[in-house]
């Protein structure tokens, strides 16, 4: 039953569309934009699929 209560929430999500990145891909992510980006005072990021806003938390509390 360990493998059934792992997915149990995959028919939940697939009926919401909903796909939630995981804080370890969202920490590797937002170390590369800040390596790679030319960064000003002001910069804007626009995350359209923002869903629970784990890119954006981690861009603000690892690089603030």
């Amino acid at each position: 039953m360990l493998v059934a209560e792992r997915y149990s929430h995959v028919e939940s999500r697939k009926r919401e569309g909903a796909h939630y990145t995981p804080e370890i891909f969202a920490d590797f992510i937002s170390e590369n934009i800040i390596q790679n980006a030319k960064l000003g005072k002001t910069i804007k990021i626009v995350d359209p699929a923002v869903g629970d806003g784990e890119l954006l938390i981690s861009l603000i509390s690892v690089h603030p």
